[in-house]
């Protein structure tokens, strides 16, 4: 069981910069933050292309299977019902057909329904049925789009393949504002009771950009309709900066909820069929991936896996109209991303003297991934990348993309040293370093018997107070030593229930030796 560093905030806040000058990468593999907890494929608009396809179960396998995705997203369609009363279900079939094929490669998968968009672009018609969407007026009939989206969740259900996430709709903030996706949630759920249909969890809009989410968010607050939802999601298609994905981020953290990006780039797509597009667009997509968990995000779905089946779009698995699937570069970055990030917490990572270099680490258990992009043509070699505290067990595999190596990757394992090991990272390229990590069984010189605290990592709001100190003063303080709680002695545990997700650290003085302990409070 991992040990709390009890000061390994002092090798970052003052260690670290002494070495500000020199280009490195510093890691801090036991701050957890937040927990990846959603990762998923996109087929919201390629189902049905992927029946035309002749290996498709194979690009289904390699989708669903090979990659360890929890999450795939669908479409719910206009189409099931263009006239009131008159149901049209043959419309999902082969919706249907991809649904169970992929639940077949993955039972376990979750199934994440979200409105089809871009009928005609992105203008304002023929996103809903206009017996309950007026595109004049904007005037939704709520109660009718309710009845609307449990219909769906029901016929879902009768075929075995249960909604468990809902987006009322996608990128169409402006026809169902907050104030009207309340009432349709309202309905949805009140129908889907009646029926003794179980409710799908709802995490809207899916939003064009931020901004749109963000101001999404802050009416919900007024609404105090919170609970109607599960989480909150959006895309950046806007493409806005970290302060914007900060703003969204908090704004659902705020809720007492978590953020997701429903649409994420994977580097592929790109205007020739069939040619893998030029190594700056999975560049761009990683770098935005750095930013957005820096910044809290919880997990996401990458858009469209496979082609549409028209010539013009390549995807991470790239097929014409009824041809044969063929993995691109874009899959194989996926799949190494996708499966060691899924049920990891995110740590943080510091650049030092590398313009264009961004970096995101992950943890799970023991094993550490790191990712390293550098956007700039310039190399940079012999990078040292430092652990605070923790050591290195074992070789460390490197995997890294540029325009020159195969598109699966070089692969090379490089020796490490105690907590470090020097990395080349090559100009243009992403980088993945996987490795594990054993913490030391004496950390500052605070011994295992010295833990004031345990779990270390909160996740029902009570912490059990070791028995030697139950009758000391305990104080808990966050990362702007700020006490948010204290304990006078005589209990046997802490109540930290009220206390917003986050850092910590609990605080005893004594006499001889003070002793801090980190905590994460989720």
């Amino acid at each position: 069981m991992l040990q709390p560093r009890p000061l390994s905030w002092i090798y970052l806040a003052f260690i670290c910069p002494l070495f500000a000058g020199a280009q490195s990468i510093n890691i801090d593999p036991t701050d957890y933050r937040q927990t990846i907890d959603m990762m998923g494929g996109d087929m919201e608009r390629s189902a049905n292309a992927i029946q035309s396809a002749k290996n498709k179960d194979e690009i289904v396998d390699w989708a669903f299977k090979d990659i360890e995705f929890n999450t795939c997203r669908v479409q719910f369609d206009k189409n099931q019902e263009l006239v009131e009363g008159t149901k049209n279900w043959d419309f999902y079939t082969k919706q249907i057909a991809s649904m169970k094929m992929v639940k077949a490669s993955n039972p376990n998968i979750k199934f994440f329904a979200t409105l089809r968009t871009d009928y005609d672009g992105y203008g304002d018609n023929n996103n809903l049925p206009d017996w309950f969407c007026n595109y004049s007026t904007k005037e939704i009939k709520t109660d009718k789009f309710g009845v609307f989206l449990a219909d769906y969740v029901e016929y879902m259900s009768q075929q075995d393949l249960p909604i468990s996430y809902l987006s009322i709709v996608k990128e169409w903030a402006g026809y169902v504002p907050a104030e009207v996706a309340k009432e349709v949630i309202v309905k949805l759920n009140s129908e889907l009771e009646a029926r003794n249909i179980e409710k799908p969890l709802i995490i809207d809009q899916g939003f064009w950009s931020l901004s749109k989410g963000i101001s999404y968010l802050n009416t919900i607050s007024q609404l105090v309709s919170k609970d109607l939802y599960y989480a909150f999601c959006s895309h950046n298609y806007n493409n806005e900066d970290e302060t914007k994905w900060n703003a969204f981020v908090n704004a659902a953290t705020n809720l007492g909820l978590p953020a997701y990006n429903d649409e994420t780039g994977g580097g592929y797509g790109g205007p020739t069929s069939g040619v893998e597009p030029e190594i700056a667009k999975p560049l761009e997509a990683y770098i935005e991936k750095c930013v957005a968990y820096k910044s809290g995000l919880k997990g996401e779905i990458f858009f469209e896996i496979w082609s549409r089946g028209i010539n013009k779009e390549t995807r991470a698995i790239y097929y014409p109209w009824g041809g044969i699937g063929t993995r691109m570069r874009g899959y194989y970055i996926m799949k190494l991303f996708a499966n060691n990030i899924l049920n990891s917490k995110y740590v943080p990572s510091t650049i030092s003297s590398m313009p264009e270099v961004y970096s995101m680490a992950f943890r799970l258990e023991n094993k550490l991934v790191v990712w390293v992009i550098n956007k700039s043509t310039t190399a940079y070699n012999s990078v040292p990348v430092s652990l605070a505290d923790e050591t290195i067990n074992g070789l460390v595999t490197r995997t890294y993309w540029t325009t020159a190596t195969p598109i699966t990757g070089s692969t090379t394992d490089l020796s490490a040293q105690n907590n470090n090991f020097r990395a080349d990272i090559a100009g243009e390229s992403l980088n993945c370093y996987l490795f594990n990590v054993e913490t030391p069984t004496s950390v500052n010189e605070v011994e295992k018997n010295d833990l004031l605290v345990y779990p270390t990592l909160v996740e029902n709001g009570r912490m059990a107070i070791n028995p030697d100190y139950q009758t000391s003063h305990l104080q808990i303080f966050d990362l702007n030593g700020r006490i948010t709680k204290e304990l006078q002695g005589g209990n046997n545990e802490i109540n930290v229930s009220g206390l917003n997700p986050g850092v910590y650290f609990v605080r005893l003085a004594m006499p001889n030796k003070q002793l801090t302990q980190k905590i994460i409070i989720e």
